[in-house]
C-alpha cells in the first residue's frame, strides 16, 4: 500500500506525465465519466472568490454605497477590489467550476461589483453558456452572494433564463444526493445559488443557499487564523450540503489604509503567502479525513489551486 504522504506526489506526477493527461477544461468528464454515481458533494472543486472582478481598473466607477473617499483614491481602491486577472471563460477553461459573484445595477445595466464596477452580468453569463455548450458534462456552480435591488430582481432572473435557462439545475435536485449521472441524464449543468427570498422561492431554477450550501469565511489576514477557521468548519461539515472553503485573506479598512495608502501595496501582495497553500493544505486535510469540497481562492492563476484539486480527486478515486 502506498503511504498517504506520497499519494499527492504520485497524483501530481500522473497529471504531468501521463500520455493522455487530464485536461483542466474537461476534468469532470475525464475523471468521473465512468463513475456517474459520484456525489458532487464528495468532489474537490476549485473555485474563485469574486470571480468576475477582472474588469476593475483605476478608471472604473466606484459602486453605490461605498465611502466617498473611494472616488479620491481610485487606483488604491482598484488594487484592493481586483481579485482575479483572468476572464470567466479563461477560468472555466483552466478548471475552475465554482464562481462567486456579486451583482448590482449601474447606469441601467446589471454588472459585477466588488467595491468598484467590473464587467456586465450578461458578459459573464454568456461566457458560462459558451463553455457549457463546448463542455456539456462539466458542472458549473454560480453563487450569487450579492444581488441587485428589488426593482432589478426580475431583470436579473430574465437574464439568467435567457442565457442559461435550459442548463439551470432545478432545486428538485439536492446537495445531499445529486450525482454527475443525474445531471448528465437531465442535460443540466449550471447550479445557481441565491440567498433565501421571494425570487428564490418563486423560481425553481434557483437553489436556496441556506438549504444547500455552507461557506467558511475566516475574515483573517494571517495564516494561522485562516487555516484554523477553515479546518474547524471542515471538521464540523454537514455532509448534506456543499461547503466552500474560502482560502483567502480578508483585509480590514485599516489594512487597506496602512498597506494601500501608506505602502502602495495591493490585495495580490497581501495574498502572496497563500500561493502554495492549496497544494500543502488540501492533501493534509485529506490525510486527516477532513471532507474537502469546494476551495476558492483569489488570483487562482498564481496558485496551485487547480492542480491540487485535480490531484485530490485522483487520490480519492484511488482510495
Amino acid at each position: 500500500m502506498v503511504p498517504r504522504p506520497l499519494v499527492l506526489v504520485l497524483s501530481l506526477l500522473a497529471l504531468a506525465c501521463a500520455d493522455d493527461p487530464i485536461s483542466p477544461e474537461s476534468w469532470m468528464h475525464e475523471l468521473y465519466g465512468a463513475r456517474p454515481q459520484t456525489l458532487l458533494r464528495d468532489v474537490v472543486i476549485p473555485g474563485t472568490h469574486d470571480a468576475a472582478t477582472y474588469g476593475i481598473s483605476a478608471s472604473s466607477d466606484v459602486a453605490k454605497g461605498q465611502p466617498f473617499i473611494y472616488n479620491l483614491a481610485k487606483p488604491v481602491v482598484a488594487g484592493w477590489s481586483l481579485t482575479q486577472h483572468r476572464t470567466t471563460a479563461e477560468q472555466l477553461r483552466d478548471g475552475i467550476r465554482y464562481l462567486d459573484l456579486r451583482v448590482t445595477e449601474h447606469r441601467g445595466e446589471l454588472v459585477i461589483v466588488h467595491g468598484m464596477i467590473s464587467v456586465s452580468l450578461l458578459e459573464v453569463l454568456q461566457e458560462v453558456e459558451d463553455f457549457c455548450a463546448a463542455q456539456p458534462e462539466e458542472i458549473v456552480i454560480l453563487d450569487f452572494q450579492e444581488m441587485p435591488g428589488k426593482a432589478h430582481r426580475e431583470s436579473f432572473n430574465a437574464s439568467l433564463q435567457k442565457v442559461l435557462g435550459a442548463r439551470l439545475v432545478p432545486d428538485s435536485f439536492a446537495a445531499d444526493s445529486v450525482t454527475f449521472g443525474q445531471l448528465w441524464d437531465a442535460g443540466k449543468s449550471v447550479i445557481c445559488l441565491l440567498k433565501d427570498g421571494k425570487l428564490a422561492d418563486a423560481q425553481p431554477h434557483f437553489w436556496k443557499r441556506s438549504r444547500q450550501f455552507t461557506h467558511t469565511w475566516a475574515n483573517a489576514t494571517d495564516l494561522e487564523r485562516l487555516r484554523g477557521r477553515l479546518e474547524e468548519d471542515l471538521a464540523e461539515r454537514d455532509r448534506d450540503r456543499f461547503l466552500c472553503s474560502f482560502l483567502t485573506f480578508t483585509p480590514e479598512v485599516e489594512t487597506i489604509i496602512q498597506k494601500g495608502l501608506m505602502s502602495g501595496e495591493d490585495l495580490q501582495q497581501l495574498s502572496s503567502p497563500l500561493v502554495d497553500k492549496p497544494g500543502l493544505w488540501i492533501p493534509d486535510w485529506l490525510d486527516r479525513g477532513l471532507p474537502v469540497n469546494i476551495v476558492a481562492a483569489d488570483f487562482y492563476d498564481t496558485t496551485d489551486l487547480v492542480s491540487a484539486c485535480l490531484a485530490a480527486n485522483l487520490r480519492l478515486l484511488e482510495e
